[in-house]
């Protein structure tokens, strides 16, 4: 569990928000290379998701989730109180997974990286509003994930290429394709975040 922080490091684990969208393709690539994950995962909710937002402010849950992740999965969440925060990190991520139109939030979105691209997108909703429930639906999940990956004949993932910026920006060198597209996004919002 990787909590993306709205100013700074934070204290510990984590990123600061800007450093993080510039920075993500590299910190993807870094987590695979010191085998600290094989698989990502976002956890995008919003501010009126109030179950997610517990779930992932409360010590245990964190805890049995992180452990759950161990070395399998880099699970990102945003930890900010800022609404406008939470709005931005959700067009910009939704957006460059081509997500926008088709999903609505919280959801649970896991990915591959290889060679600075995506592929294997998975996604899963998430519908619990009572806590108790909501921790159990979001460890489920990735517990399920986990469990997938981890069987011995796991089939290829096909290579996902539908990022509604990619047919703006044409093609892009493999490392450099999703700081594009995360770059794009923020322009398209207009907000100066960095």
């Amino acid at each position: 569990m990787i909590p993306i922080y709205e100013q700074g490091k934070g204290q510990g684990i984590g990123y600061g928000f800007n450093n993080f969208l510039r920075r993500f393709v590299t910190i993807c690539e870094e987590h695979q290379h010191d085998q600290r994950a094989r698989a990502f995962a976002f956890i995008l909710y919003d501010f009126e998701n109030t179950a997610i937002r517990k779930v992932l402010k409360l010590q245990g849950g964190f805890a049995r989730l992180d452990r759950l992740s161990g070395h399998d999965i880099s699970i990102f969440y945003l930890h900010s109180g800022s609404r406008d925060i939470s709005r931005t990190f959700n067009e910009i991520f939704m957006g460059s997974f081509g997500l926008s139109q088709t999903h609505q939030l919280p959801l649970v979105l896991f990915f591959n990286m290889r060679d600075g691209d995506v592929e294997g997108v998975e996604v899963y909703p998430l519908e619990q509003d009572n806590i108790a429930f909501a921790f159990d639906e979001v460890f489920g999940i990735i517990e399920d994930y986990v469990k997938k990956m981890r069987a011995p004949k796991m089939p290829p993932a096909k290579h996902y290429r539908a990022w509604v910026a990619l047919k703006k920006i044409g093609k892009v060198a493999g490392e450099k394709t999703l700081e594009v597209l995360i770059s794009k996004a923020v322009e398209g919002i207009g907000k100066p975040i960095w």
